[in-house]
């Protein structure tokens, strides 16, 4: 299977970027058109992906009563260049504070910052494991506590802290530190299983 290379919202996000803040561009961007792109999405296409980070995806159908309360999951990675990059072609989201080194200097954190929710994303595997394959994402309550930087290490430790009988939900804490031990991010979502039909 080969992907069309046609990321024409990212180019034209480039084009965007480069034309109004040219201090900002990173030769890094060329990654989200490079064939390194193709590298990460093709096993997942093909259904022989793992999750992209240092631990594999050990996703699997669960049952809600085997679930146990205090059940922890790990996730971690680095927040690249084309990570902020990406996030900002996905999400619109060109805020010079992420963007542009000049403009963020002089801004409250002296350099750019990722976005936050590019950061937040990180808990996604977590909340995954936890409920299983086919499991639902209900709701999220997020608190950025610190900066997370271009090229700072994050990992996550979610744990199931409590369990809603009769709706087969699942409510899981996450923490967030980076490479410092510092926590930038304390986050409580609601997860749900699916009923066994």
């Amino acid at each position: 299977m080969t992907l069309h290379r046609k990321p024409l919202p990212v180019q034209r996000a480039v084009s965007h970027v480069t034309a109004t803040h040219p201090s900002s561009f990173s030769p890094d961007v060329l990654f989200l058109l490079s064939p390194a792109v193709e590298k990460m999405i093709l096993p997942y296409l093909q259904g022989t992906g793992t999750a992209i980070g240092e631990k594999e995806n050990s996703m699997e159908v669960r049952n809600f009563d085997e679930v146990n309360i205090g059940e922890i999951a790990r996730f971690s990675k680095t927040i690249t260049e084309a990570d902020i990059w990406a996030f900002g072609a996905i999400s619109g989201d060109f805020n010079p504070l992420h963007m542009d080194k000049n403009f963020a200097k002089t801004s409250m954190f002296g350099t750019r910052v990722a976005h936050g929710m590019l950061a937040a994303s990180a808990i996604l595997p977590t909340t995954t494991e936890l409920t299983g394959l086919g499991g639902v994402h209900i709701s999220q309550e997020i608190k950025f506590l610190a900066p997370v930087r271009p090229g700072d290490s994050v990992a996550v430790v979610s744990e199931v802290i409590e369990k809603l009988e009769g709706k087969n939900r699942l409510v899981i804490k996450s923490t967030i530190t980076n490479q410092h031990g510092t926590i930038v991010i304390e986050a409580k979502a609601v997860t749900m299983i699916p009923k066994k039909k």
